[in-house]
This record gives structure tokens, C-alpha cells and sequence, in this order.
């Protein structure tokens, strides 16, 4: 199954060893995709763009490299918004002491376990397998089909949530699509799928006060 790695070229040398540990997995089915896959000529963003909507899980490998890149940044944010609207997850990978939870990302479980950077541990083989090993555990918790959810389960609380999480993914799309002179076609009909879940929501939401 597909898994998109945003990383900054800085840290091309942690990405070699990520994909080096997941190819030594048993029995993976995880295909990491990453841009230094994308063809010469095809329009790099929108290619970016796609792996991140065939990804049920998108790893961040984050540093200081990391979050000073204006391209992870454009990542993070178009991951934010399959991940608002369901249909990603969001993991990010702790390269290095860095203000990490000063971002987006503090609301993640974040690998390796208990949040210590790789740089921290002694041995780097072990802890690469321990990270490969969790990116292929959350790909086959989330690769099941996402169905929408019954709104009749959900209490009033949890219906507004649903709709600030909409509200979010829509502002993170529209970040995405900001580099763009005319909006990617998928961008414009992403956006056009989370209205309608917005009105379906706002709809029950209405019809519940109603009945007041």
C-alpha cells in the first residue's frame, strides 16, 4: 500500500535509511513514494499531490530542515486536509531535537515511540526498524475503506467538531492550492467534496434545533 514520505532534501541521507528498513520488513506491503520518484517533466506539486490523496498514512520526517522548507510546509498542509476530511493519517517521524511541537503536528503520535528523536538513540539500526516497523502497523490500521458516518450516532458536540475538522481542511486546501496561477482540477473537486459534507452537516445540525 502506498505511504507518502515528506522530508527535506537535507535529510535525504535518514530517507535512504527508512527505506532500507522497510524493505527489510516480513511480509510488507508498504511502497514508500517520495519525490525523488516524480518523472522529469511531470508537474511536481500535482504529482505530490496525489501520492498524498493514495496514501492512507503520510509520514513527516521532521527537523530543523524540515520546518524551515516552504515545499514540506505545502505537504503538511495538503495532508492536513485528507486528513480533516478522512482519509489520511498523519505520522510524523522525529529526525532531531527540534520545536516540532510548536507546529500542526504536536496534535500527532508522532514515532519513535515516546517521541525521541533517532538522534537521540545509540543504536540507529534498531531504532529504523522500530519506525519501519510502525509505519506498516498505522498504513494497515487505516488502508480500510472510510465510510461516512452515520450523523444520527453523533451527538451535537460532535457533529460542531466534525464541522470545525471541515472548516480546517478546507483553509488547508486552499493554502495548497495558493502556489497555483489557476487551481489543480483534484484541488477544486477536493474542496467541492468537503463542502457538500459541510452543508450534509450543517443540515442535520439545523434539523436538530428545529426540533427543539
Amino acid at each position: 500500500m502506498p505511504v507518502f514520505v515528506s522530508y527535506a532534501r537535507a535529510d535525504e541521507a535518514s530517507l535512504d535509511l527508512l527505506v532500507s528498513a522497510v524493505a527489510a520488513l516480513d511480509d510488507s506491503t508498504v511502497e514508500l513514494r517520495f519525490d525523488l520518484q516524480i518523472p522529469l517533466g511531470e508537474d511536481y506539486f500535482e504529482r505530490i499531490f496525489d501520492d498524498i490523496l493514495a496514501s492512507p498514512v503520510v509520514v513527516f520526517m521532521v527537523s530543523k530542515a524540515f520546518l524551515a522548507s516552504g515545499a514540506t510546509q505545502k505537504e503538511l498542509a495538503y495532508a492536513q486536509a485528507a486528513q480533516g476530511a478522512g482519509t489520511a493519517a498523519i505520522l510524523p517521524v522525529i529526525l532531531e531535537d527540534c520545536p516540532w511541537r510548536e507546529t500542526a503536528l504536536k496534535a500527532f503520535q508522532a514515532l519513535p515511540p515516546g517521541s525521541k528523536p533517532v538522534a537521540s538513540h545509540d543504536d540507529r539500526q534498531q531504532v529504523w526498524r522500530i519506525v519501519a516497523s510502525g509505519i506498516a502497523e498505522a498504513a494497515a490500521r487505516f488502508a480500510a475503506p472510510r465510510r461516512n458516518p452515520d450523523l444520527k450516532l453523533f451527538t451535537d458536540a460532535e457533529i460542531v467538531q466534525l464541522l470545525r475538522n471541515l472548516e480546517g481542511a478546507l483553509k488547508a486546501l486552499v493554502m495548497a492550492a495558493a502556489p497555483f496561477p489557476i487551481a489543480p482540477t483534484h484541488l477544486l473537486i477536493d474542496m467541492q467534496q468537503l463542502e457538500t459534507k459541510r452543508a450534509t452537516y450543517r443540515d442535520e445540525l439545523k434539523a436538530r434545533i428545529g426540533r427543539l
